[in-house]
């Protein structure tokens, strides 16, 4: 029995979102177990370097994305003096883009379609 090339698209398709929701809770999980304030840094030091990331490399290519969040936000814990385990790291950045994905998805649910410009 041979896969074709469809049925791992289909496969990685419907295995691709649980993880990205597996890595989302693990974060919050690994989180917790950090002190207070070191959680706090590192959500705003994650959250401005996914944000720059999106901004810098735009659509697409989420692999140059994913590299330039992980050196800013190492960068920034290291120039604090704050040191996250590279677990955490990586699961602040799949909990962040998965909540920019799901407001991405929100908001083109709530465009408008323009009949109009399909009768021109």
């Amino acid at each position: 029995m041979q896969i074709t090339n469809e049925q791992i698209i289909a496969l990685l398709a419907a295995i691709i979102p649980i993880i990205v929701s597996l890595a989302a809770y693990l974060y919050n999980v690994l989180a917790g177990k950090l002190p207070a304030q070191k959680q706090a840094v590192l959500q705003n030091v994650a959250t401005q370097a996914v944000n720059m990331a999106e901004q810098v490399v735009g659509s697409g290519n989420g692999t140059a994305k994913r590299e330039m969040a992980e050196e800013t936000i190492n960068a920034g814990l290291k120039s604090l003096g704050v040191n996250v385990a590279p677990e955490l790291v990586n699961a602040a950045i799949e909990s962040l883009v998965f909540a920019l994905n799901q407001q991405m998805k929100a908001q083109a649910a709530a465009q408008p379609v323009n009949a109009s410009a399909s009768n021109g």
